[in-house]
């Protein structure tokens, strides 16, 4: 979220401070103040899962290459001796992980991510012509 103060430039205004669960970044230039704040706010509607989409995704990954591993005499899998020490984890657990992040990001609505993107540029627009 970013918000544009006029004034004085101590002070945060009512929406940045209940909005402001993350970081965020102050610039004051010419009695101006730029807020960026990093984090989503809470009614942009994403719900908690869909951050960790991603994570969930390349930990499942991750666990499917481990029958595959060949790190020399550290640890060989079932699967690497198998095939004589081929290690081809790369070649099963990046499909695997896209394949199950593909899966779990079809859930994310799509048409309200718009529509809150439409309204913030919106209020930015409106807060850039003030």
């Amino acid at each position: 979220m970013v918000t544009i103060q006029r004034g004085r430039c101590g002070s945060s205004s009512k929406r940045s401070k209940a909005l402001g669960r993350g970081l965020s970044n102050d610039q004051h230039h010419a009695g101006l103040k730029l807020t960026v704040n990093t984090s989503f706010p809470a009614e942009v509607g994403r719900e908690p899962s869909d951050d960790n989409y991603g994570a969930t995704s390349d930990l499942i990954g991750f666990a499917a290459m481990t029958p595959f591993f060949n790190v020399g005499t550290l640890y060989e899998g079932p699967a690497a001796k198998a095939l004589g020490g081929a290690d081809i984890s790369f070649f099963i657990g990046l499909p695997v992980a896209g394949i199950l992040y593909y899966v779990f990001s079809r859930s994310i609505d799509v048409a309200a991510e718009t529509r809150v993107a439409e309204a913030e540029a919106a209020e930015l627009e409106g807060a850039a012509t003030e």
